[in-house]
Formats: C-alpha cells, sequence, structure tokens
C-alpha cells in the first residue's frame, strides 16, 4: 500500500511538473530580460538608452510576477527528486518474531521476564 501510494504520488507531482513547463520556460526568460536590461542600463551613458533599458526590465519583471506559479512546479520537481531518491535507498527493516513462536534467536522472548517477576513478587510477600 505504501508503494502504491508513493507511485500515485509521484504521478500527482509529475503531471503537476509537466503542466508548469512552458511557464518556467517564460519565468527564465523574463529572469534572463531583468539581467540584461540591468547590466545594459548600468553600460550606457545615453537618457534615451537608460529609458529604453528600464521599460525592458519592467516587461521581463512583469513576465516574471506573471509567472511566479510556477515556483509550484519547481517545489513539484524537488519533491519528485527526494522521494525517488528516497525510494531508491529504502531501508529494508526485518519484522520482529511473534511472541511465543519459535524465532530465529531461539529463545522465548518473556521467558526471561517471567522469572524474573517471580523473584521479585517473591522477596515482596
Amino acid at each position: 500500500m505504501k508503494k502504491f501510494l508513493l507511485v500515485v504520488g509521484l504521478f500527482v507531482l509529475a503531471m503537476i511538473a509537466l503542466a508548469s513547463i512552458l511557464p518556467l520556460i517564460m519565468f527564465a526568460f523574463g529572469a534572463v530580460l531583468i539581467y540584461f536590461a540591468v547590466k545594459s542600463f548600468k553600460r550606457t551613458d545615453s537618457t534615451f538608452g537608460k529609458i529604453f533599458w528600464v521599460f525592458t526590465g519592467l516587461i521581463g519583471l512583469s513576465i516574471v510576477f506573471h509567472t511566479v506559479p510556477v515556483l509550484i512546479g519547481i517545489i513539484a520537481l524537488i519533491a519528485i527528486i527526494h522521494l525517488v531518491k528516497g525510494w531508491k535507498h529504502e531501508k529494508h527493516y526485518k519484522v520482529a518474531p511473534e511472541v511465543g513462536t519459535n524465532s530465529n534467536f531461539g529463545y522465548d522472548d518473556f521467558r526471561n521476564f517471567e522469572s524474573e517477576w517471580e523473584s521479585v513478587m517473591k522477596k515482596y510477600k
């Protein structure tokens, strides 16, 4: 059941990530546009050039603000990576044997307890 829920979770996260590929590209485009606008704004000396690069930076900023929900897709991608890594390195624990059965340990788990309990009860009677 745990594996099934993990597979379903991976499927849902994959759908979220796939749905946000185009907005992710637009987010990156807006970030690059802002980067070059700021870099060119610092380099230019003309007033018209500074105004042009400010408007270009504002356009890039509006693209970035418009695609802020893509951060949900980025978080989904990170979650997919962590789930897959956790799935690959999942530890398999041995289940403890039932009480009173012949276990791999060769003795009953409560045999010592019962004898100790009897000796304690004899002392206090």
